[in-house]
């Protein structure tokens, strides 16, 4: 697996790839959403400001949103509303590890494409400069950077997300979020960020835990009316601080899971929870915002049902964005970045340097005759019967690569399957 602070092939790949990427320092928007004021959305490739706080339908509805005339391309640099990496170092640091995880995230909200469960959120990132007391039953439990007996690493968050974290400790470990800046605590005397403590006693890297304190009455944003231009505008400077023993020999893995800041901030709906007393649920597979039953060194993977979506919705002229409402299918996969601990951080798992080097299948793959080879190969070997319109990747090939990936039992027999044509599913439907 690849390294923090390595000079390879790989890494400087991945820092031209990111100079190379424009990302967006706007929000998507999606019907429904609650929008702020003032604040600039990008909807259909242009770009819309917000003209009051409200929940909004449409873009086109002028109460809302006026129209910047201003269009958007992908990748394409815009003024005031883009930007690039541009790196200080060599290496693979923290700097631009972070950085990736940015991208990522933009590419999750604008292609729908969630490569986040390859990715570690820990970016080797050590805080040297905090001293904040978080109160419990009446006594302060101190995260003082100074401490010689123990290291804080500070991890960027987002609001209203879980995080799935493998750590082996045998003594106590401690974590609490706050927003951070400057090398200081931001509102320390506003936000009590007791709330968002957690600790675990005894850490299993064999069995990680879920971190789930980031809701909006921890953050002590509760007036959401009041307060969402704070969380809008503030929520890149997150962070979690995760204190363990300075003698730590363990590997840190920190997992986003995903939720309602999907939703919340950059319009990318979440799918409902499931009903856990439906005993035709698999149990496994349920993830709550307060509860999570999750399988030891795996993960759930989303798998986009687009008709399954609109079924549910019950609405026949349910727009693609609209479809995208729902994630009712799942495929719970192997995770490398959970299964190998040799007491070193890794920060992704070797399959998004696949997805990276575009050598990966996908909805977003740009040569179209890429999916026209996965949809032939299903029809003539894997009964992908219906084929509406070629080279583009649609619910029924979807379904037909789930329906093999789970029939195959590819999910247990390799690591990080997604639900597209990586290396190992290319060799299980045998395209050529």
């Amino acid at each position: 697996m690849h390294k923090f602070n390595e000079i390879t092939v790989v890494s400087n790949y991945i820092k031209q790839f990111l100079h190379d990427h424009n990302l967006l320092n706007v929000k998507f928007f999606v019907p429904g959403m609650y929008v702020i004021k003032d604040l600039v959305y990008v909807y259909d490739r242009r770009f819309y400001q917000a003209m009051k706080s409200t929940f909004c339908e449409s873009v086109f509805d002028d109460t809302c949103f006026v129209s910047l005339d201003v269009p958007y391309t992908p990748n394409k640099s815009v003024f005031n509303y883009s930007k690039n990496y541009i790196g200080n170092s060599k290496y693979y640091d923290t700097a631009t590890h972070e950085y990736l995880g940015d991208y990522l995230r933009y590419y999750r909200d604008s292609k729908h494409i969630d490569l986040m469960p390859l990715y570690n959120c820990f970016s080797n990132h050590i805080c040297t400069n905090i001293d904040y007391d978080i109160v419990r039953n009446n006594s302060a439990v101190s995260f003082d950077s100074s401490d010689k007996n123990s290291i804080i690493y500070m991890i960027p968050v987002r609001p209203l997300n879980t995080y799935t974290i493998a750590v082996e400790s045998p003594m106590r470990v401690e974590m609490f979020a706050g927003f951070y800046s400057d090398n200081n605590l931001m509102w320390p005397e506003d936000v009590n960020y007791s709330k968002t403590y957690f600790e675990v006693s005894d850490a299993r890297f064999a069995k990680p835990f879920i971190y789930d304190k980031l809701s909006l009455e921890n953050l002590q944003l509760t007036s959401f009316f009041t307060n969402e231009h704070r969380l809008y505008l503030f929520d890149k400077s997150l962070y979690l601080f995760l204190r363990v023993p300075f003698n730590l020999k363990s590997s840190v893995v920190v997992i986003e899971n995903g939720g309602k800041y999907n939703q919340f901030i950059n319009g990318a709906m979440i799918p409902d929870d499931p009903d856990i007393s439906d005993k035709s649920v698999d149990q496994s597979l349920v993830i709550k915002m307060n509860k999570t039953i999750i399988p030891s060194n795996r993960y759930i993977v989303d798998c986009y049902s687009q008709e399954e979506q609109i079924e549910d919705l019950d609405a026949t002229n349910a727009t693609n964005d609209q479809a995208l409402m729902k994630i009712p299918t799942k495929i719970n996969s192997n995770s490398q970045l959970l299964r190998i601990n040799t007491g070193e951080s890794y920060p992704f798992a070797d399959r998004l340097v696949e997805y990276l080097f575009q050598n990966v299948i996908t909805p977003d793959d740009e040569i179209k005759e890429n999916i026209l080879s996965v949809q032939k190969n299903l029809v003539e070997n894997h009964k992908l019967f219906n084929v509406e319109m070629e080279s583009y990747w649609d619910n029924d090939l979807t379904m037909c690569l789930r329906d093999i990936i789970l029939n195959a039992d590819a999910q247990n027999k390799y690591d990080d399957i997604l639900g597209y044509v990586d290396k190992d599913v290319e060799k299980l439907i045998n395209l050529s």
